[in-house]
């Protein structure tokens, strides 16, 4: 666990660069809205995509035109490109694309989202809800390898924010940062 005593914009240089964070929260409390006002406040030319597991994508339409939603032509071209590459990596079957998107389950949806991301190189934000059933925070623990070396492979940043520490047990991460060390910057 990286324990900052830099200063914000070295801080936010080391957490937004090529690697995959957690972001361990200690207590449950909301702080969420704090969370993205901070990330928010960064000045800097990233976009950022929150993810969850209630997603946006239209039920009507198929994984393949939710993905290329708002891109012209040729930016669908090149993003069909890296997205058969992405597909291999996050081990999907490439038929899911012509399906329809509320045939699939609110995961699958989910790494399509993620996918989607990193292809147009989004810094993402992955909010892990923590409830009984912890099945959110499990399949973050199986994405998490394959998410990590996609980010080093392509330039992309994840941040999982959580206040599971079985993610922060893992391996799979490049740094863990500690809610209260985002506070103290602002």
């Amino acid at each position: 666990m990286m324990h900052f005593k830099k200063n914000k914009d070295s801080f936010i240089s080391e957490l937004i660069s090529d690697k995959l964070t957690i972001v361990l929260e200690q207590d449950v409390k909301d702080k969420r809205k704090d969370i993205l006002s901070f990330f928010d406040s960064v000045d800097t030319a990233n976009f950022y995509a929150i993810m969850g597991r209630k997603n946006s994508m239209l039920p009507f339409l198929t994984v393949e035109d939710n993905i290329l939603l708002g891109m012209s032509k040729k930016q669908q071209k090149e993003f069909l490109l890296e997205l058969d590459d992405a597909i291999l990596t996050f081990r999907l079957d490439p038929k899911c694309l012509k399906q329809i998107s509320s045939s699939l389950s609110d995961y699958d949806q989910m790494i399509f989202q993620i996918i989607r991301a990193l292809i147009l190189k989004q810094n993402i934000i992955i909010f892990d809800t923590f409830n009984s059933k912890n099945d959110t925070s499990i399949f973050l623990l199986n994405l998490m390898p394959i998410l990590k070396s996609y980010t080093k492979l392509n330039q992309a940043t994840a941040i999982i924010v959580t206040p599971n520490v079985d993610l922060a047990e893992s391996n799979y991460y490049d740094q863990c940062v500690l809610l209260d060390h985002l506070y103290n910057l602002n």
